[in-house]
């Protein structure tokens, strides 16, 4: 199978949404807008150019830390799956473009980021199994990946 496989960097430009499917699985979703600024040497200035507007949706571990580190604001880069839906609105016929996120972290070239790796000690308290992931990021375990050692926390600082 064909898949469209892209890197999009941009702003979150929406509160972020978490639920869980029918079948219990976490899912976030949230409004990626990414507008192009260049230089224009002829006039001396920058200029807006195009935009484009995503939607997001992340699953499993992935949802439960986006959920719990990103925020409304924040430059990140986003990589994964990117496809657009047709779908009646009203008696109109729409198009939305969403990308169902495989990794996404913070754009460093718009912000700081420290990543706070767990200690010794913490590796040897770690729980063996997976579970819910929001607000405790750093004492469970992510075995998602197959790995048996807590996961770092990453605290952004947005840069003016």
């Amino acid at each position: 199978m064909n898949e469209t496989s892209t890197t999009i960097t941009g702003v979150v430009i929406s509160e972020l949404r978490f639920r869980r499917s029918a079948e219990g699985t976490p899912t976030t979703t949230f409004r990626l807008g990414s507008i192009e600024r260049r230089y224009d040497r002829r006039n001396g200035q920058w200029v807006t150019g195009d935009r484009l507007f995503v939607i997001v949706r992340c699953f499993r571990l992935l949802a439960q830390r986006v959920l719990a580190l990103l925020r409304r604001g924040d430059p990140v880069i986003v990589h994964g799956r990117l496809r657009s839906r047709d779908f009646d609105s009203g008696g109109q016929r729409l198009r939305r473009t969403e990308l169902t996120a495989s990794a996404i972290g913070p754009d460093l070239a718009r912000c700081r980021a420290s990543l706070e790796r767990p200690s010794r000690s913490d590796l040897a308290r770690a729980p063996t199994g997976g579970g819910d992931l929001v607000g405790d990021l750093g004492e469970r375990t992510d075995t998602e990946y197959g790995g048996s050692t807590p996961a770092p926390a990453v605290n952004l600082v947005a840069v003016p």
